[in-house]
Protein backbone atom coordinates (compact mmCIF):
# COMPACT_ATOMS: atom_id res chain seq x y z
CA UNK A 1 0.00 0.00 0.00
CA UNK A 2 0.92 3.31 -0.97
CA UNK A 3 1.87 5.53 2.15
CA UNK A 4 2.24 9.41 1.36
CA UNK A 5 2.98 10.57 4.49
CA UNK A 6 5.46 7.68 4.53
CA UNK A 7 7.10 8.81 0.77
CA UNK A 8 7.48 12.60 2.29
CA UNK A 9 9.27 11.85 5.73
CA UNK A 10 11.67 9.41 3.72
CA UNK A 11 12.39 12.24 1.05
CA UNK A 12 12.88 14.71 4.02
CA UNK A 13 14.94 12.79 6.35
CA UNK A 14 16.90 12.21 3.06
CA UNK A 15 17.63 15.67 2.68
CA UNK A 16 18.77 16.45 6.51
CA UNK A 17 22.50 15.59 6.93
CA UNK A 18 23.97 13.46 9.63
CA UNK A 19 25.61 16.19 11.23
CA UNK A 20 22.16 18.52 10.71
CA UNK A 21 20.29 15.45 12.87
CA UNK A 22 22.91 15.48 15.40
CA UNK A 23 23.23 18.81 16.51
CA UNK A 24 21.82 19.88 19.37
CA UNK A 25 19.36 22.95 18.71
CA UNK A 26 16.74 24.35 19.12
CA UNK A 27 13.58 21.87 18.76
CA UNK A 28 12.31 25.07 16.61
CA UNK A 29 14.56 25.31 14.64
CA UNK A 30 15.34 21.84 13.61
CA UNK A 31 11.03 21.59 12.80
CA UNK A 32 11.12 25.12 11.02
CA UNK A 33 14.41 23.53 8.92
CA UNK A 34 12.08 20.32 8.13
CA UNK A 35 9.00 22.50 7.18
CA UNK A 36 11.22 23.99 4.76
CA UNK A 37 12.38 21.05 3.27
CA UNK A 38 8.91 19.45 3.16
CA UNK A 39 7.71 22.17 0.95
CA UNK A 40 10.62 22.14 -1.58
CA UNK A 41 10.54 18.47 -1.88
CA UNK A 42 6.63 19.16 -2.16
CA UNK A 43 7.20 21.46 -5.30
CA UNK A 44 9.82 19.38 -6.52
CA UNK A 45 8.07 16.17 -6.61
CA UNK A 46 6.49 14.66 -9.48
CA UNK A 47 3.36 13.83 -8.11
CA UNK A 48 1.46 13.05 -11.60
CA UNK A 49 4.33 10.18 -12.25
CA UNK A 50 4.06 9.02 -8.48
CA UNK A 51 0.18 9.02 -8.46
CA UNK A 52 0.03 7.30 -12.15
CA UNK A 53 1.19 3.98 -10.34
CA UNK A 54 -1.02 4.25 -7.25
CA UNK A 55 -4.61 2.93 -7.34
CA UNK A 56 -7.60 5.11 -6.70
CA UNK A 57 -8.39 3.56 -3.07
CA UNK A 58 -5.03 4.72 -1.91
CA UNK A 59 -5.18 7.80 -3.09
CA UNK A 60 -8.17 8.78 -1.47
CA UNK A 61 -7.04 6.94 1.65
CA UNK A 62 -4.10 8.76 3.00
CA UNK A 63 -3.53 10.11 6.45
CA UNK A 64 -1.39 13.09 5.95
CA UNK A 65 -2.60 16.77 7.63
CA UNK A 66 -4.83 18.63 5.55
CA UNK A 67 -2.61 21.25 4.72
CA UNK A 68 0.10 19.48 3.34
CA UNK A 69 -2.24 16.95 1.56
CA UNK A 70 -3.94 20.29 0.10
CA UNK A 71 -0.07 21.44 -1.26
CA UNK A 72 0.21 17.78 -2.80
CA UNK A 73 -3.02 17.75 -4.11
CA UNK A 74 -2.80 20.72 -5.74
CA UNK A 75 0.50 19.94 -7.59
CA UNK A 76 -0.88 16.95 -8.63
CA UNK A 77 -3.72 18.52 -10.11
CA UNK A 78 -1.85 21.61 -11.80
CA UNK A 79 1.01 18.72 -13.50
CA UNK A 80 -2.91 16.98 -14.62
CA UNK A 81 -4.00 20.34 -16.08
CA UNK A 82 -0.42 20.87 -17.94
CA UNK A 83 -0.72 17.25 -19.50
CA UNK A 84 -4.39 18.20 -20.74
CA UNK A 85 -5.47 15.54 -18.50
CA UNK A 86 -7.85 17.05 -16.50
CA UNK A 87 -10.75 14.59 -17.06
CA UNK A 88 -8.87 11.64 -16.17
CA UNK A 89 -10.56 9.48 -13.50
CA UNK A 90 -7.28 10.37 -10.85
CA UNK A 91 -7.62 14.16 -11.79
CA UNK A 92 -11.33 14.13 -11.14
CA UNK A 93 -10.45 12.26 -7.89
CA UNK A 94 -7.72 14.57 -6.79
CA UNK A 95 -10.32 17.09 -7.59
CA UNK A 96 -12.99 15.89 -5.14
CA UNK A 97 -10.28 15.61 -2.61
CA UNK A 98 -9.03 19.01 -2.98
CA UNK A 99 -13.01 20.42 -2.96
CA UNK A 100 -13.20 18.39 0.26
CA UNK A 101 -10.19 19.57 1.71
CA UNK A 102 -11.13 23.21 0.75
CA UNK A 103 -14.10 22.91 2.42
CA UNK A 104 -12.13 21.42 5.70
CA UNK A 105 -8.86 24.19 5.93
CA UNK A 106 -11.77 27.01 4.81
CA UNK A 107 -13.47 26.30 8.38
CA UNK A 108 -10.19 26.27 9.65
CA UNK A 109 -8.38 29.16 8.12
CA UNK A 110 -10.46 32.68 8.11
CA UNK A 111 -10.28 34.42 4.85
CA UNK A 112 -9.14 31.08 2.91
CA UNK A 113 -10.05 31.72 -0.68
CA UNK A 114 -13.33 30.62 -1.99
CA UNK A 115 -12.80 30.45 -5.49
CA UNK A 116 -11.93 26.98 -7.34
CA UNK A 117 -8.54 26.91 -7.73
CA UNK A 118 -7.98 24.60 -9.89
CA UNK A 119 -10.76 25.85 -12.41
CA UNK A 120 -8.92 29.46 -11.99
CA UNK A 121 -5.76 27.29 -12.96
CA UNK A 122 -7.38 25.60 -16.17
CA UNK A 123 -8.65 28.94 -17.42
CA UNK A 124 -4.84 30.97 -17.04
CA UNK A 125 -3.85 27.61 -19.14
CA UNK A 126 -3.82 29.09 -22.78
CA UNK A 127 -1.74 32.39 -21.52
CA UNK A 128 0.94 30.22 -19.77
CA UNK A 129 1.33 27.94 -23.08
CA UNK A 130 1.49 31.55 -24.73
CA UNK A 131 4.09 33.19 -22.50
CA UNK A 132 5.83 29.98 -22.96
CA UNK A 133 5.95 30.27 -26.71
CA UNK A 134 6.37 33.76 -26.83
CA UNK A 135 10.01 33.70 -28.21
CA UNK A 136 8.45 31.43 -31.40
CA UNK A 137 5.65 33.12 -32.07
CA UNK A 138 5.99 36.77 -30.95
CA UNK A 139 1.99 36.69 -29.69
CA UNK A 140 2.80 37.87 -26.07
CA UNK A 141 5.35 40.20 -24.52
CA UNK A 142 6.95 38.57 -21.72
CA UNK A 143 7.83 40.76 -19.91
CA UNK A 144 4.49 43.25 -19.54
CA UNK A 145 2.53 40.48 -21.49
CA UNK A 146 1.12 42.69 -23.89
CA UNK A 147 -0.37 41.44 -26.88
CA UNK A 148 1.55 44.55 -29.20
CA UNK A 149 4.49 42.61 -30.34
CA UNK A 150 6.07 42.93 -34.09
CA UNK A 151 8.87 41.46 -35.58
CA UNK A 152 11.71 43.44 -35.70
CA UNK A 153 14.59 41.74 -37.66
CA UNK A 154 16.12 38.48 -35.18
CA UNK A 155 14.24 40.23 -32.21
CA UNK A 156 10.46 40.65 -31.40
CA UNK A 157 9.80 44.31 -30.15
CA UNK A 158 7.00 45.26 -27.77
CA UNK A 159 5.27 48.40 -28.72
CA UNK A 160 3.89 48.96 -25.38
CA UNK A 161 7.24 48.63 -22.93
CA UNK A 162 9.79 49.11 -25.89
CA UNK A 163 11.57 45.78 -24.68
CA UNK A 164 12.79 43.42 -27.33
CA UNK A 165 13.67 39.67 -27.30
CA UNK A 166 15.40 37.54 -29.07
CA UNK A 167 13.65 35.36 -32.19
CA UNK A 168 13.55 31.45 -31.37
CA UNK A 169 12.57 28.83 -34.16
CA UNK A 170 9.92 26.10 -32.89
CA UNK A 171 12.11 23.03 -31.94
CA UNK A 172 11.76 19.41 -34.16
CA UNK A 173 9.48 17.25 -32.58
CA UNK A 174 11.31 13.76 -32.43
Amino acid sequence: MFDLKEFLTRAVNARISDKMKGKNQHPESYFRLRNEIEDKVISETDFYTLFENVPLSEIENQTLDPKTLMLIVIEALKQYADNGEELYPKCLLLQNIYLSLKETLSSEIPNYPQEDGFIEYLKTKQHRIDLESARITGSICPFCESTDVKSFGANWKCRKCGREFRKHRKKEED
